[in-house]
């Protein structure tokens, strides 16, 4: 279970950065209404810094939070819990069952 929450938070931060990238890539091609707060000139450059900045906080998020790793404090070792290896088995079940399942035929976007 520890690692599930592991995993929460550089994927939270992917998913903020997956809109900006969006609108970085497409702002030519996609007419934009930009609100009443925008950082004007700045904007471009600010959006470039946070992608770069979750793009490495991402990547140091998967470190160990101890050292030395060894299978006592790794959490991966730790799925002798059965409840948390029950949760990792459903989480895995669900994340290929779920988009397979009727979730699917709702979906209105493009593939």
């Amino acid at each position: 279970m520890v690692a599930i929450f592991n995993i929460t938070a550089p994927a939270l931060d992917l998913s903020y950065i997956a809109v900006i990238l969006a609108h970085l890539v497409y702002e030519h091609r996609v007419r934009f209404i930009e609100g009443p707060y925008t950082l004007g000139r700045w904007g471009k450059p600010v959006n470039i810094v946070a992608i770069v900045w979750v793009c490495f906080i991402s990547v140091v998020l998967f470190f160990p939070p101890v050292k030395p790793v060894t299978a006592k404090n790794m959490s991966v070792h730790r799925s002798s819990n059965r409840e948390d290896s029950l949760a990792d088995i459903h989480t895995g079940i669900m994340r290929f069952v779920w988009p397979l399942s009727l979730a699917s035929s709702r979906c209105l976007g493009g593939g």
